[in-house]
């Protein structure tokens, strides 16, 4: 009989009731007819034990067949919803059964918020393939550091991002974390636009603002479409922020700054009233944090060109996509391809955003238009007359560095 140590006691069992038999060697309390039965049932219940154990393995195989077909499945669910979703909410809807179900909570998170300067432009210069190109540059690079620093990925908005940290994974540190990766994601643009480049795509830039405070938190939608989101004005806020910066800052809120644990190194600080706040707030230019993280803004700063004479301009202001009718004239001091020192008797709040011609001449043939935002006002005795702003170019045309070389000494 074939051994199988499942089995070593059952055979141990019937092999002494066959020698027994074989030897007419049975008790004298037991017939030898009954001796034969019960060895007879033992060993029929042993063969259907072993074939139930067969039965089990067969099962078994199966069963882990089932198992390895269902984490291949989980792999693959993970895999096309982590394009959609970041890791940790995927991971919080398939491990928990109340992953999915629709609800919220209230809880102190930061938010971060990106967009591409000058974008709107941009689009309507290139191509569509061209423009889907540079965003998945774009953003197959932000998204790495983003989840890098533990960031969730809470949508993507056209050209922007919005980030969420301390959600739905708690931590202590989401305000560092968040200017930590917000000073990576900067400092990246540029390898995003060596990138562009090569495919001969434009240069671009980014702006970002951070902001903390309490929001809902959560499953939101309905039973055939629900999204993970935060809710709240803090949103709002973040948003706002984002909107003051130029291409290549970082701003944070109070409340962000209040929040970390690092060193947080500030450039300037100024005090706004966005719209839909009811009192003014501090927001301040960062370009480093300091402590258990280390990380610092790598500062590009371009020469201004030496100019001929002032070059005469016509500006207008506009909010947001709305422009006005108003044109006022002023002149260009100083330039070069990312900003300008210009001079105006137009009295214009700082972070107005500007629509700025260049006056056509002989040397520049058709209408130039650029796209700007004032960054400072400089000092002025008069403040009616001869004003002098700088200008930071949200958007301006492919070949404006050969534009500007014809006004150049």
């Amino acid at each position: 009989m074939k051994k199988n140590s499942l089995f070593n006691s059952e055979e141990a069992v019937l092999e002494t009731a066959n020698t027994v038999l074989e030897q007419n060697k049975t008790a004298s309390t037991i017939n030898k007819n009954d001796y034969i039965f019960l060895r007879k049932s033992y060993k029929k219940i042993y063969k259907q034990l072993k074939l139930l154990v067969k039965m089990g393995d067969i099962q078994q195989n199966k069963l882990n067949k089932l198992n390895e077909k269902l984490d291949n499945q989980n792999i693959l669910i993970k895999k096309t919803f982590g394009r959609y979703l970041s890791d940790d909410i995927v991971e919080c809807i398939l491990d928990s059964p109340q992953g999915a179900a629709l609800g919220g909570e209230k809880r102190v998170v930061t938010i971060l918020l990106t967009d591409i300067r000058g974008f709107t432009a941009i689009t309507e210069r290139e191509t569509a393939e061209n423009i889907v190109g540079m965003l998945n540059i774009y953003l197959e690079i932000m998204t790495e550091i983003i989840f890098k620093y533990g960031g969730t990925i809470d949508e993507f908005i056209g050209d922007s991002i919005l980030v969420i940290f301390g959600a739905p994974l708690k931590s202590k540190d989401h305000a560092d974390r968040s200017i930590a990766c917000a000073i990576e994601m900067q400092n990246a643009m540029n390898l995003v636009n060596k990138k562009n480049f090569a495919l001969g795509f434009p240069e671009i830039e980014m702006g970002i603002g951070v902001n903390t405070g309490e929001l809902i938190v959560g499953n939101i939608g309905s039973d055939k479409r629900a999204k993970y989101a935060v809710v709240g004005s803090n949103v709002n806020l973040a948003s706002r922020i984002e909107s003051y910066t130029v291409g290549g800052q970082i701003f944070i809120s109070e409340s962000t700054l209040d929040m970390c644990q690092n060193k947080i190194k500030i450039d300037s600080y100024f005090e706004a009233k966005p719209k839909g706040v009811a009192k003014s707030i501090k927001i301040y230019d960062i370009s480093a944090i300091e402590g258990s993280i280390k990380k610092y803004l790598n500062i590009k700063k371009d020469k201004y060109i030496m100019l001929k004479k002032n070059i005469p301009i016509n500006i207008s202001c506009f909010d947001g996509k709305h422009g006005t009718d108003e044109v006022f004239k002023g002149n260009i001091l100083k330039i070069n391809t990312r900003e300008a020192l210009i001079k105006t008797q137009k009295i214009i709040p700082q972070f107005t955003n500007l629509n700025i011609s260049l006056v056509k001449n002989i040397s520049l043939k058709k209408k130039t238009t650029l796209y700007g935002k004032i960054t400072n006002k400089l000092d002025n005795k008069n403040n009616a007359v001869n004003c002098e702003y700088n200008v930071r170019f949200t958007s301006v045309p492919e070949n404006f560095g050969e534009i500007i070389k014809r006004y150049e000494e």
